[in-house]
């Protein structure tokens, strides 16, 4: 569900939000304080193109040195050598990677479960990612589906490194791979590491009239953001 206050229309009598993902059936992830991300304008991410995921199965650019993708597309020699692809990071248990000697592989061994802690290799990945874009060099971040794990990471990285609100990252990436997905727990963690870097948060996830979800709020609130 979409639901997108138009640029430069003013409501009156409530803050201004949008939904901007659906997180399952019963919560949402909405957008607070989006005034700020237009009035900040474009970010410029270094990328003289997208490669968009209809040109290459599976595979998304996020900029000119960040890739996310499937774990199938990260064994495929030819897509890697075609876009020089210098590290690897693998965010899953069980894809074996299909190794080349100019190559850096990096596991982070998770499952794409809400209970995963991926967020102590937030700061680790996000320092590989700026450390290779520092040596010219070029990030592919996949886990199975290139949905939910590695589309966290990328976030993650973006928030960090690029000085991006989550909002701003989310919509961003989101255009580059429409399938992007991180699972409730994720959302979570990421809310949690914005707010420990910016001291604020751009979205917040809340309950839908479906059912409610207290997570030891009484109100249903995931997060702290002002309404």
């Amino acid at each position: 569900m979409l639901d997108m206050d138009l640029p430069g229309r003013k409501q009156r009598g409530r803050p201004k939000r949008r939904y901007i993902d659906g997180i399952n059936e019963d919560m949402k992830l909405v957008g607070a304080s989006v005034e700020d991300a237009e009035d900040r304008g474009d970010h410029s991410m270094d990328t003289p193109y997208h490669i968009p995921a209809s040109r290459l199965a599976g595979l998304g650019q996020i900029t000119d040195y960040l890739y996310i993708s499937n774990g199938k597309t990260a064994k495929d020699n030819s897509v890697l050598t075609r876009l020089k692809i210098t590290c690897i990071i693998n965010a899953t248990r069980d894809v074996e990677d299909v190794r080349i000697p100019s190559v850096e592989y990096i596991r982070v061994p998770v499952s794409d479960s809400p209970a995963s802690q991926l967020q102590e290799h937030f700061d680790t990945v996000a320092d590989k990612i700026h450390a290779v874009r520092a040596q010219c060099g070029r990030v592919l971040v996949h886990c199975c589906a290139g949905v939910s794990r590695s589309a966290t990471l990328c976030l993650a990285y973006l928030v960090r490194y690029r000085d991006m609100s989550l909002m701003d990252a989310h919509t961003l990436v989101k255009a580059c791979r429409p399938i992007i997905r991180p699972n409730c727990g994720f959302w979570k963690q990421l809310i949690d590491y914005e707010h420990s870097l910016r001291g604020t948060n751009s979205v917040m996830m809340v309950a839908s009239p479906l059912a409610m979800f207290s997570d030891g709020d009484p109100s249903g609130k995931l997060t702290t953001a002002t309404d």
